[in-house]
């Protein structure tokens, strides 16, 4: 873990292993100060008195620093992966599109077939060969069950939709769940 190396015989400012384990727990898994706190130091405290600890904390200068550097190189990668890919803007909504407004028939046929005298309907996945290109995007899964069931997972009609919306300006920013996704079975 980082430490500060003194100047004029000052003494060395190291980190304590709560606060090298609070230190982690911000920068490796993201937790808030005040979740890392109470994790890092096992502390039971109120609500309003661990914050006031983890704020204090963050103002450390080995963690303060540490922090700022570990912003700098997120912000670099950041910008390495947009200068990489060519993301834009365009590119981004484009993509958010085709999730957005691919229909069900682009993936899969519903017909009805006579089976012993009865009428039923079956859904049946298109060969991928015949899917549309766009349509491919917004297939999140496609999972065959031992029992024969195929599964096929569609990334979020609406929350594309809304992250497209929010991407142009329409509505207000609100946190998206990234790992939602609609369900298809289709049974053979």
């Amino acid at each position: 873990m980082p430490s500060i190396a003194g100047t004029n015989g000052q003494p060395r400012l190291r980190l304590t292993p709560n606060q090298q384990e609070f230190l982690r727990l911000l920068i490796e898994q993201g937790e808030t100060p005040t979740n890392a706190y109470r994790l890092a130091y096992n502390d039971k405290a109120q609500a309003k008195v661990i914050s006031s600890k983890a704020t204090r904390l963050r103002r450390h200068p080995v963690i303060a620093a540490a922090l700022a550097e570990a912003h700098r190189a997120q912000a670099l990668a950041v910008h390495v992966a947009i200068e990489r890919y060519s993301i834009t803007a365009d590119r981004v909504a484009d993509a958010m599109a085709r999730l957005a407004f691919t229909e069900l028939r682009q993936i899969v046929d519903v017909h009805s077939v006579v089976v012993g005298g009865q009428r039923r309907r079956v859904v049946e996945v298109k060969d991928f060969s015949e899917i549309d290109g766009d349509a491919h995007q917004a297939i999140a899964e496609v999972r065959k069950t031992s029992g024969g069931e195929l599964t096929v997972k569609l990334f979020n009609k609406r929350e594309a939709l809304m992250d497209l919306a929010r991407l142009k300006g329409w509505i207000a920013e609100k946190p998206v769940d990234q790992r939602s996704l609609v369900m298809l079975k289709i049974e053979r």
